[in-house]
C-alpha cells in the first residue's frame, strides 16, 4: 500500500521488478521514462480502468490508482488477495509533513509562519487509512524511509525476490524541499508538534517514532492484522455480493 511523501514511488518501481504478465503496477510517470536500468516491460499492465462494476443497475468503472486504499484490492478480488503479503512505507510523521508541505505549497520560505499556519489549519493528510482498519494495520512487512534500501532487501530477501528488487539504480521525482527544512525543532512549535501527534496517534502507536528522533527501530507487524484481515474481508465480500464485477476486456 503506497504512502505519500515517503519514497513509496521508489520502492513501487522496486517491487515492480518482481511482477510477471497479467501483474497489476499503477501507471507511473517514471516508468514511462528511461530512469533506471533494465526496466521489466511484461509488468507495465496497468490500465486507468480495469473493472466494469454494475452496482444493481448503477455502472461505473474501477482502476486502482497510486495511493489506492487496502479496500480496493479485497473488493476487487476478495479470497484471490486473503494470502497475499502486504508492503507498505512509513517515516517520522513529523517529517513526512514538512515534505508535504514543501512538495504541496511550492514554498521555499525560510520561517515557519506559512508551516505553522498549514499544520494548524489541518491541511496535510495521513496514511493510516490506506493500509489499516479500526486502528489495526494489515501490513506484514513496514519499510522505515530512513532505511528504504535496508529494510527493502529484508522484505527481498524474506520473500525471495530477485536480486533485481533494490533501489540502486532508481530515480524519481523530488520535492521542492530546501535545506532550512531539515531543521525540524526550528520548524514546530509546541502547538503544530501537538497537532500532528494527535493525527498520527495510530502511526506512532505501531511504529515507535518521536518527535524528537526522527528515527525508529524496525517496524513489527501486528500480530492481530491474520484474524483482523479475514473479517475485514468477511465484510466486504458481503458489501459487493451483488456487484457484478468484470474485468475490462474480459
Amino acid at each position: 500500500m503506497k504512502t505519500k511523501k515517503t519514497a513509496g514511488t521508489t520502492v513501487e518501481i522496486a517491487l515492480s521488478r518482481a511482477c510477471t504478465e497479467g501483474d497489476i503496477v499503477t501507471d507511473l510517470a517514471e516508468r514511462r521514462e528511461p530512469r533506471f536500468a533494465n526496466e521489466p516491460a511484461n509488468a507495465l499492465s496497468m490500465q486507468k480502468n480495469l473493472f466494469d462494476i454494475d452496482k444493481g443497475g448503477k455502472r461505473q468503472q474501477f482502476g486502482f490508482k497510486e495511493h489506492s486504499n487496502i479496500a480496493h484490492p479485497y473488493m476487487m478480488f476478495g479470497d484471490r488477495v486473503a494470502d497475499y503479503k502486504i508492503i507498505t512505507v512509513e517515516r517520522n510523521p513529523w517529517e513526512k509533513i514538512i515534505s508535504q508541505f514543501f512538495y504541496l505549497k511550492k514554498s521555499r520560505l525560510e520561517d515557519s509562519a506559512e508551516f505553522t499556519k498549514f499544520v494548524e489549519g489541518g491541511e496535510f493528510v495521513t496514511d493510516f487509512v490506506l493500509y489499516g482498519v479500526r486502528g489495526i494495520p494489515f501490513y506484514d512487512y513496514c519499510i522505515r524511509q530512513e532505511h528504504l534500501a535496508e529494510d527493502l532487501e529484508h522484505v527481498r530477501r524474506e520473500l525471495d525476490l530477485p536480486e533485481s528488487v533494490a533501489i540502486g539504480d532508481i530515480t524519481t521525482k523530488t520535492t521542492e524541499r530546501p535545506k532550512e527544512a531539515s531543521r525540524r525543532h526550528d520548524m514546530y512549535g509546541d502547538t503544530a508538534r501537538r497537532i500532528v501527534e494527535c493525527a498520527f496517534l495510530p502511526e506512532l502507536h505501531h511504529t515507535g517514532y518521536s518527535f524528537d528522533a526522527v528515527d525508529c527501530p524496525p517496524i513489527q507487524p501486528s500480530p492481530l492484522r491474520i484474524s483482523a484481515r479475514k473479517a475485514f474481508a468477511a465484510h466486504t465480500a458481503k458489501r459487493v455480493k451483488d456487484w457484478t464485477i468484470t474485468p475490462r476486456g474480459a
